[in-house]
C-alpha cells in the first residue's frame, strides 16, 4: 500500500496559491481543480498568515 502524500509546507502552499493568483490576474487559464483549491485555501488562517508575511517581506520571504 502506498504511503499518503506528506502535507504541503505552509510556504509551499502559499507559493502555489500566489502562482495561481498571478496566472489568473494575467488572464491565463487555471484548471477547475486549481480554482477550487485556491477558493478553499484562500479562506484559511494559514493563507492569511502567509499573505501577511509575504506582504511584509515580498519575494524575499521565499528566500
Amino acid at each position: 500500500m502506498p504511503l499518503p502524500d506528506a502535507p504541503e509546507e505552509p510556504r509551499a502552499g502559499f507559493r502555489r496559491a500566489l502562482d495561481i493568483e498571478r496566472r489568473r490576474a494575467a488572464g491565463e487559464a487555471v484548471t477547475e481543480d486549481q480554482a477550487r483549491w485556491l477558493a478553499g485555501y484562500g479562506t484559511t488562517p494559514e493563507y492569511r498568515a502567509q499573505r501577511m508575511l509575504w506582504g511584509d517581506f515580498g519575494e524575499a520571504y521565499f528566500g
